[in-house]
């Protein structure tokens, strides 16, 4: 039911708003310095013409850290847990789990007054597991990402950056081999601008993809996949405390397409709107929720046949800088 569920959002966004005050005093000067990003997502589907399937819930915690004497050098962090088929938090029926520990550093410097130039290199790795305990797979993906920041006005910056990467599956079967099979992909993140319109406004649009090749069987190509998505927002300050973002990931060219030369492809439709609202409690601490959906998502899959269904995602988290 979705009213239940949303009240169950609501309480938990409570929750987190009456921990960052109660926690929210000044701390001590330190040479340390950085953020730290406790989050809870629910993904929750309804499939046409199915049953309901139960929400999905991520458990993340994000953050970086700085050392003031080195402030080129960003140390990066997620810790991850996503809990299959809960109706809750703590379902103790859930059918699987997935963990990520998902590591990194950045290497960034003003190369001139108006252009900033980064290196970011990371190690994620995950491994998903029954309820009852079975190990399903494990991955590691290296990650290396340049990316810059050119500042062309005051108000008008251009920015991009983009993840090349290396997939490496073990402690697998040979039966599970067949699908879960090594890659080399890449992710295209935040290819665009930002303009801050006045004092109240920012308007912000990046181009964003991602994609895989797999490594080859022996008797044909590999796995194709890729996805690629316009991702329009804009911020709107409401009042001091207050900023309301609204955003897109609108898709574009074939969207999002799988395809393998012994099966054919899958193409799947899928637009997401949603909202974003910030709330700054006190000089450390910002409480943030969301709300986003994509309606009506149609999957046709290798033989032609279409599966329709909605995805409702429901975010909640506190920002602690430090």
């Amino acid at each position: 039911d979705k009213g239940v569920l949303m009240k169950k959002i609501v309480t938990m966004v409570s929750a987190l708003s009456v921990v960052a005050n109660v926690f929210g005093e000044e701390v001590k000067e330190s040479k340390w310095t950085g953020q730290l990003v406790p989050r809870i997502e629910v993904e929750d589907t309804n499939n046409y013409g199915g049953n309901d399937a139960h929400p999905l819930w991520y458990y993340k915690l994000n953050g970086k850290l700085q050392h003031r004497d080195y402030p080129n050098w960003t140390f990066i962090y997620e810790l991850r847990l996503e809990q299959f088929n809960a109706s809750y938090i703590g379902d103790a029926e859930s059918s699987k789990y997935q963990y990520r520990v998902y590591p990194g550093i950045m290497y960034s410097r003003n190369v001139t007054d108006k252009l900033n130039l980064k290196m970011t290199v990371r190690d994620r790795w995950q491994m998903q597991k029954t309820d009852g305990g079975e190990v399903l797979w494990k991955v590691n993906s290296y990650r290396i990402a340049p990316g810059f920041k050119y500042q062309i006005t005051e108000n008008l910056d251009f920015h991009g950056e983009v993840y090349l990467m290396k997939e490496i599956y073990y402690d697998r079967t040979p039966e599970k081999s067949k699908d879960q099979r090594n890659s080399k992909s890449w992710e295209v993140t935040g290819l665009g601008f930002t303009y801050k319109v006045n004092d109240r406004i920012t308007v912000m649009a990046d181009y964003w993809e991602e994609g895989w090749n797999k490594e080859h069987k022996a008797t044909f190509e590999g796995d194709r996949f890729r996805h690629q998505q316009i991702r329009p927002r804009i911020a709107y300050k409401l009042d001091d405390k207050n900023t309301l973002e609204l955003y897109g990931r609108i898709q574009i060219a074939d969207g999002q397409v799988t395809r393998d030369n012994e099966k054919g492809k899958i193409k799947v439709n899928r637009d997401r709107y949603g909202f974003d609202m910030r709330h700054k409690l006190n000089d450390s601490f910002n409480l943030n929720w969301g709300f986003a959906v994509e309606q009506a998502i149609k999957e046709t899959g290798y033989d032609g046949s279409v599966k329709k269904r909605d995805w409702y995602y429901y975010t909640g988290s506190i920002v602690y800088n430090f």
